[in-house]
């Protein structure tokens, strides 16, 4: 199992490395951090917030789908797990766990969440892998820590599939048949969705889990260092490529509402258990969480 963390220009304010090696107890060797460039590269390895024995992987590539693209290239073959540079922690929803304690509602809404301990979080893989042996080319989550997501949601709709990625957090096993399409400066993971679906390759989204990640203005870098022109440009950036999306997959992607900065995916989507029913619940380890905090 390994770790691909695909960065830009966060060298000092990278997150989740620490967050995988201290507190969820993976060997440092395990994790690869994709980084564009030779300077970026040099900034990195001296970095404070990369734990002592993480892999370095330098590329050319000039966007995120091409530095994920070389991260699963040189993995290939591999159960990789890939995250976004930006995550401190992974939460799940109390309906999908046994009650063996009451934590506090999350962010005033009423619903009551935990983080993931190191033992939920391995136990957790081993249900993704699951998941994937049954059938499914990709595993993911939830996109946003939207409390109101995980409200809705029943247990039994827990995994979904004909859904869109949700490039955050991923499991798959490498191979050349998943490619990020490098012509996309945004929206990349959409596109994929939609070239996966129409080649009958299967994404399966665990709706009950949901990244904890680090407030943007602490987090700087990403695309708002990649692209320049500042959030203006990045805005135009994102409609060019949402509205070429929506003409290359017409009967896959549509536009979102009105007023909206995303796209909707079309098709209907449906509860996994349709295709495999013997997965078993979320595991039990969980803490309680304190707003975000760590406790």
């Amino acid at each position: 199992m390994r770790f691909l963390i695909p960065s830009y220009d966060r060298a000092d304010t990278i997150q989740t490395p620490r967050w995988l090696v201290r507190e969820m107890g993976v060997a440092a060797e395990t994790i690869q951090i994709g980084v564009q460039g030779e300077d970026q590269l040099n900034a990195y390895q001296g970095s404070s917030m990369i734990p002592t024995g993480c892999r370095f992987l330098m590329n050319r590539a000039h966007n995120p789908a091409g530095n994920r693209n070389a991260l699963m290239e040189a993995n290939d073959g591999e159960l990789c797990l890939i995250l976004d540079d930006d995550i401190r922690g992974l939460s799940a929803r109390n309906q999908f766990l046994e009650k063996i304690d009451d934590p506090a509602p999350h962010r005033g809404t009423g619903v009551r969440q935990r983080l993931l301990t190191a033992v939920g979080f391995f136990d957790l893989i081993l249900q993704w892998r699951a998941v994937l042996r049954s059938g499914a080319s990709m595993v993911t989550i939830n996109m946003t820590d939207n409390s109101g997501h995980l409200a809705r949601l029943d247990y039994a709709d827990r995994f979904l599939c004909a859904t869109p990625l949700v490039s955050q957090v991923m499991m798959l096993v490498c191979s050349d048949s998943i490619r990020f399409d490098e012509s996309y400066d945004m929206v990349e993971d959409i596109e994929l969705s939609a070239r996966m679906y129409r080649d009958g390759q299967w994404i399966v989204r665990d709706t009950g889990i949901c990244p904890r990640t680090t407030n943007r203005q602490m987090c700087i870098g990403g695309d708002h260092a990649r692209i320049s022109g500042g959030i203006t440009h990045l805005v135009m950036n994102r409609s060019r490529d949402q509205q070429r999306i929506c003409q290359q997959y017409p009967d896959i992607i549509g536009p979102a509402p009105s007023g909206s900065m995303n796209v909707r995916f079309r098709p209907r989507r449906r509860t996994w258990s349709e295709y495999e029913t013997d997965l078993k619940p979320v595991p039990v380890y969980f803490q309680q969480s304190r707003r975000g905090n760590k406790k």
